[in-house]
């Protein structure tokens, strides 16, 4: 059964001794504050120069309703403030207006009654590899007893997407010779490499050279390399390269397979 108090203390008589008495305090004026980096999951990253999203929900979690209610969003140097936009939770209701100047961003959200919550969709570019740190503060015109969650912080990675820089190219070779394919990249390691031979993946090759001795006409076709980075649990982001061709004693191969060249960069 609530109570409702304005002291700091409250007082319950002639309790008897069969039963538990549970007491919650739920403060008079009190607004609540946090944030989360919107990437695949928890654990995953994000790219440089692609869009980031962060979500910012204040709430009113006191008794009282509250005016006055701002947000001060201060965002991390390595990024670029792209958008803002906030809406009450639960609709699609606008509320408040959101400004920015050179990465401090402002949301002046005016009252809030107790219980209803506000969400801010804030999307930023990354522009440098790294971690970013992301500060908000929330606040109201009214005094708050606990200002222990006016502030929230989110920190997240940024990952340098791999890229290739120097491309597989066509070999000629005569039966007996030693060809070697490589590919070097650029990006944020590590890296998984997975070579195809006419588009059908080679198990135990997963380096940055694909490696094949004393070579014969049944090594005559089409090789490329598929270069991945794993940097967590629900992402998973790829380059491909282009598709060389192998001639072994002047026999080389007739049609590109299925795939054909296929040096585009996916994520998923």
């Amino acid at each position: 059964m609530p109570v409702r108090t304005n002291q700091p203390t409250l007082t319950v008589s002639n309790i008897s001794a069969e039963h538990i008495v549970l007491a919650t305090f739920i403060p008079t004026n009190d607004l609540a504050v946090t944030v989360v980096g919107m990437t695949f999951g928890p654990e995953d990253p994000v790219l440089v120069s692609n869009a980031f999203t962060y979500q910012i929900d204040v709430a009113n979690t006191g008794r009282n309703p509250l005016s006055g209610v701002t947000v001060t969003n201060i965002l991390d140097p390595g990024v670029s403030f792209i958008s803002a936009t906030c809406t009450l939770v639960g609709t699609t209701n606008s509320i408040g207006t959101i400004t920015n100047q050179g990465n401090l961003v402002l949301a002046n959200l005016g009252a809030l009654s107790n219980g209803v919550a506000a969400s801010i969709i804030l999307t930023v570019v990354p522009n440098f590899e790294g971690t970013i740190t992301n500060v908000v503060i929330a606040a109201c015109d009214q005094f708050e007893p606990d200002l222990a969650n006016n502030t929230a912080v989110a920190t997240d990675t940024v990952l340098d997407p791999v890229t290739i820089v120097s491309d597989l190219t066509d070999q000629t070779a005569n039966p007996g010779d030693t060809v070697t394919f490589s590919v070097s990249v650029s990006g944020t390691p590590p890296f998984d490499y997975q070579w195809f031979f006419n588009d059908v993946p080679l198990n135990d090759d997963t380096n940055a050279d694909l490696i094949l001795p004393n070579v014969t006409t049944s090594n005559v076709g089409y090789y490329s390399v598929t270069v991945s980075q794993t940097p967590g649990p629900e992402a998973e982001y790829e380059t491909d390269s282009r598709v060389a061709s192998l001639t072994v004693g002047g026999i080389g191969p007739i049609t590109l397979p299925a795939g054909g060249n296929r040096a585009n960069r996916h994520v998923r």
